[in-house]
């Protein structure tokens, strides 16, 4: 596997959980799922399998999953983590816990 694709989908990734976490709008919000959907077609493309049992025969990463989870936790809890600014939102660290994990390689 190409290290350079490793690197640039880490600090992607990297990149987008900060956007999502520093959003405090469901405007800024809304505009960050283009680029979640960007990055899970980078990583579906460059890290995906084939799901034998999908209808489809499109690649899939789960490291997807985490990244359009914490942009939909965020903005079904926006209120609660503008209120509480210290805290990082539970969906970009569960994004990032399984980014950092490397799991997704596999």
């Amino acid at each position: 596997m190409n290290n350079d694709v490793i690197e640039s989908a880490i600090k992607q990734g990297e990149n987008l959980a900060n956007k999502i976490n520093l959003a405090k709008t469901t405007t800024q919000l809304d505009t960050l799922y283009k680029e979640v959907e960007n990055y899970t077609n980078f990583i579906n493309n460059e890290f995906g399998i084939i799901d034998d049992f999908s209808e489809k025969n499109e690649k899939y990463c789960e490291l997807s999953f985490y990244a359009y989870m914490a942009v939909n936790e965020k903005s079904d809890n926006l209120e609660y983590y503008n209120a509480h600014p210290e805290e990082m939102a539970s969906g970009v660290e569960d994004f990032l816990d399984y980014l950092e994990s490397m799991k997704w390689l596999q």
